[in-house]
């Protein structure tokens, strides 16, 4: 079939809208090629469009003209916009709301931030007005991780859109779009200062978080980290206490345990439960990091979170690392501690991890605490000259006399099974 066969053919279409919006695709395939008929082909998707009874469509069909248009590389494109533009001047204010919604897109896909700005802002109804200036910081911050060239008037074009959103939560989410925005220019520093802009907790925390990780990921967060708790401190000042909690988290999952624990400690005159707060929140989610949180502990505060976590690993002892156990117990630097780091190896099998810790204990009820649980483990799996040695390693005579006993009572019921197994 030939081009003018096809634009001729276009006359099938029943629905005036899509006969014209068909009529401007062809019209823009044709100039690409640069066939000639592509002239008709406007003029024909033009004549169409102002046929249309509806309004509203007859604009929308007319600017979908001008987007073709556009693409092709016809100048006259131009022209077809402000009679849409004029025209919207007759329309009640929900209909020229829908037009100028429909611009904002079009002007969008071609990149042209500036038209997308000022049709957004005409924009009478607030929720769609600032609904289309979000879509354009969005598509800005997109087209700044394509094409890295004019990042700096970009932003401001996105700075410009969000002084007219009203919406503070509207607005949360375009500041951070900005801030992705400065981190891919690598202005980190703007990055980390917009964060205050934001008045909505969840998209301050949002932010806050993605910065850490960002610049972690970058190897700079070391750099900033001094600003990034001024920041922190700023942001628990204007939202509340409890936020200090979710940066810490944020700084921890990023590498900066250290930081984390500072943040904690800064204004509370016991950061103890705080911190085991962030522990027991990194166990479930990351506990390399919660290991590094760790090692910005106090003694007393790795003792007191070591229990906590130990008691969480002796509660689920088979989703634990041994590597992970035995890393909390020495940054707690706790017999008791080790004591449970212990009992969680019994309890997994390695007898022999455990009977070491054992015999490193100092304190006689803390080892006799262990090797009780060894020789227990060690009857259940019918080791019974193991379980009395172990027992006999308790140090008071009358706790080893008294383990011994139950172990040996024990037996019988080893005994038993094995005579009912061998029939």
């Amino acid at each position: 079939m030939l081009a003018k066969e096809v634009l001729d053919s276009v006359d099938v279409i029943k629905d005036m809208y899509i006969r014209a919006v068909t009529c401007a695709r062809i019209g823009e395939r044709l100039a690409k090629e640069g066939n000639p008929l592509y002239k008709e082909a406007f003029l024909k998707a033009v004549d169409i469009a102002e046929k249309i009874d509806d309004p509203v469509l007859m604009l929308k069909a007319l600017l979908s003209l001008g987007f073709s248009m556009r693409k092709a590389g016809i100048k006259a494109y131009g022209k077809i916009y402000r009679k849409v533009m004029e025209s919207i001047a007759d329309l009640p204010p929900e209909a020229a709301d829908e037009v100028l919604g429909t611009a904002v897109m079009y002007s969008i896909s071609l990149g042209r931030i500036d038209e997308a700005i000022e049709y957004a802002i005409s924009i009478q109804n607030p929720a769609l007005r600032d609904k289309a200036l979000l879509v354009i910081v969005r598509k800005n911050t997109s087209l700044i991780e394509k094409d890295r060239i004019k990042i700096a008037y970009r932003i401001r074009k996105s700075k410009l859109a969000v002084e007219y959103i009203k919406d503070e939560a509207v607005k949360s989410k375009a500041l951070l779009e900005i801030i992705r925005s400065y981190i891919l220019m690598e202005s980190y520093a703007n990055a980390i200062s917009t964060i205050l802009e934001i008045k909505k907790r969840e998209w301050a925390k949002q932010a806050f978080k993605e910065v850490v990780m960002k610049l972690s990921s970058r190897g700079v967060l070391g750099e900033y980290a001094g600003m990034l708790v001024d920041v922190a401190q700023k942001l628990i000042k204007k939202f509340d206490a409890d936020f200090r909690i979710e940066l810490a988290m944020a700084f921890s999952i990023a590498g900066e345990g250290r930081k984390a624990v500072e943040l904690i400690r800064m204004e509370a005159d016991d950061p103890t439960p705080d911190l085991i707060d962030v522990a027991k929140r990194l166990f479930e989610i990351d506990r390399s990091a919660l290991i590094g949180f760790m090692k910005g502990l106090r003694l007393q505060e790795a003792r007191e979170v070591g229990k906590v976590i130990l008691n969480a690993v002796l509660e689920s002892p088979e989703s634990v690392d041994p590597v992970f156990v035995v890393s909390v117990a020495r940054l707690s630097r706790s017999d008791e501690v080790w004591v449970k780091a212990a009992r969680y190896l019994v309890q997994i099998g390695n007898i022999k991890e455990a009977w070491r810790i054992a015999t490193s204990l100092q304190s006689d009820r803390l080892r006799s605490i262990v090797l009780a649980s060894i020789a227990h483990r060690l009857v259940r799996e019918g080791e019974i000259e193991k379980a009395i040695d172990a027992a006999l390693e308790v140090r008071d005579p009358k706790i080893s006399s008294m383990l011994v006993a139950e172990i040996l009572v024990g037996a019988m019921d080893v005994v038993k099974k094995r005579v009912s197994e061998n029939g």
